[in-house]
């Protein structure tokens, strides 16, 4: 090979090793450049034919030094691009908590039961605590990211509601609401006459509804308050509470219907329906007004004596007809019909009882949303859909609110 083309083949190679350099010599290109100086290409000559592919290798390696040689600053100038705005990474969208009861994933709208003689926890995946005490009734009806909303139809509950700064939590309860950010508290339900007592022993809450101010009332820790709709709102805090008030104990020479029901409203539940068994059930049942055969059957529903509890109810509706006690004495029936002895038929017609003397009652929703879930149940498909018209008429937004939708779109069938 002519020495000529060797040199040029050598300064090729030389070439390839000065562009890996570039990124740390910025003076490759003058050495490339130094190199042609040295050994210039002689003047081109007119080249016998046999020598055209020489002079051919000759021309492309040339043209290739040049080449590099130009491209060699602009790669030692190049920079990374600056990182766009548009490719930065996107945040997830917040993930809703979830809950568990009784070792079961809980259901969004789905009723809650605790039974008779226990508690029943709700436990929340941001850590908060929930926990019904016996026979009550609730529902989780809404559930977010930073918290949810509880519907308590009747009963009472203990809550530890973690704090997070953030955390919105609310618990429903007949026309009260109670909003909650992170604290510890009890609540207690009483639908027949529309009150409810929350004791604050952490943080703070404010609750809304009938009787107490437009923007509510803060409840702080320490404090206690009871409202209901029929009288004024009190707070009372540890200091004020009666730590001296003597308990009510009945004389040997008392009668025993007022010892059934201080045991009672003290929740000595199974005491009260022990005395009430050792004066005469039935005896004791015609002694007592329609507000405290009510107060005997929940005693007896707490003790898990159902029968007896019937009893107390069936005695409030002959003794005291067309009365508030009667009325509230059908709902009850209906429940227990509906959750303890699974009765569907029984329990829709207690609730429609209900409905029918108290159409505008303080239960009227609770009754209208469990007739519907009772008569649907049963496979009533007729009255099903027939409720679930009532139910979204005068309850759009009420938790059966999307049963009643999938009855009426079903034609009140069960499919």
């Amino acid at each position: 090979m002519d020495e000529r083309v060797k040199g040029l083949a050598g300064l090729g190679e030389d070439v390839s090793r000065s562009l890996e350099e570039a990124r740390v010599a910025s003076g490759g290109a003058a050495r490339v450049r130094m190199r042609l100086v040295a050994d210039p290409p002689k003047p081109k000559r007119r080249a016998a034919p046999k020598k055209s592919a020489k002079k051919t290798r000759y021309l492309a390696v040339v043209a290739a030094a040049a080449l590099a040689a130009a491209a060699l600053p602009i790669l030692a100038h190049h920079r990374a691009p600056e990182p766009r705005p548009d490719l930065e990474p996107v945040a997830q969208a917040p993930v809703d908590l979830t809950f568990e009861h009784a070792s079961e994933k809980g259901l969004v709208g789905a009723f809650l039961a605790a039974p008779p003689a226990a508690d029943l926890p709700l436990t929340f995946s941001d850590g908060t605590r929930i926990v019904l005490s016996p026979s009550t009734r609730a529902r989780v009806s809404q559930i977010g990211p930073k918290g949810a909303r509880l519907l308590v139809e009747s009963g009472k509950l203990h809550a530890d509601v973690v704090h997070t700064g953030d955390a919105k939590w609310a618990v429903e309860a007949g026309p009260f609401e109670v909003r909650v950010t992170g604290t510890s508290f009890d609540l207690a339900f009483d639908p027949r006459d529309e009150s409810i007592v929350v004791s604050l022993a952490e943080g703070s809450v404010v609750v809304t509804g009938c009787m107490l101010e437009s923007d509510g009332r803060r409840v702080s820790r320490g404090e206690q308050l009871h409202v209901s709709c029929k009288q004024p709102p009190t707070t009372v805090t540890p200091s004020a509470l009666p730590d001296a008030v003597p308990t009510p104990t009945a004389k040997k020479s008392a009668p025993a219907p007022s010892a059934v029901v201080t045991l009672a409203k003290e929740g000595k539940h199974a005491e009260a329906i022990a005395a009430a068994e050792a004066q005469g059930f039935g005896v004791t049942c015609d002694s007592l007004t329609g507000a405290e055969l009510l107060v005997l059957a929940d005693a007896a529903r707490y003790a898990g004596k159902f029968d007896r509890a019937g009893e107390a109810l069936l005695a409030a509706r002959r003794r005291f007809p067309k009365s508030d006690a009667a009325a509230s004495a059908a709902f009850e029936l209906g429940r227990i019909a509906f959750d303890v002895r699974h009765d569907l038929d029984a329990a829709g017609d207690w609730f429609d009882t209900y409905l029918a003397e108290r159409p505008n009652g303080p239960l009227a929703r609770e009754a209208t949303g469990r007739a519907l879930e009772a008569r649907h149940r049963a496979g009533d498909g007729t009255r099903a859909e027939r409720m679930a018209v009532r139910y979204l008429a005068a309850y759009p937004d009420g938790p059966h609110a999307q049963l009643a939708r999938k009855i009426i779109a079903q034609g009140g069938v069960d499919r």
